[in-house]
């Protein structure tokens, strides 16, 4: 779980990931219960997530 004071969070929040290297605070941010939907981007070809490139909470 993503924690930060700092971070507030409203529901239905959508989170953008931009250089999401393999996804590890996408699946943090996926996990809280305020956010319907994150989207991560990794523009380099040397950080490769799971095949299909989706990660499931």
């Amino acid at each position: 779980m993503v924690s930060n004071p700092y971070l507030r969070l409203s529901p239905g929040a959508v989170v953008l990931d931009v250089g999401a290297n393999v996804g590890l605070m996408s699946l943090g941010f996926a996990q809280n219960e305020m956010v319907d939907t994150v989207y991560s981007f990794e523009p380099t070809h040397y950080a490769k997530g799971p095949p299909g490139g989706k990660l499931t909470t």
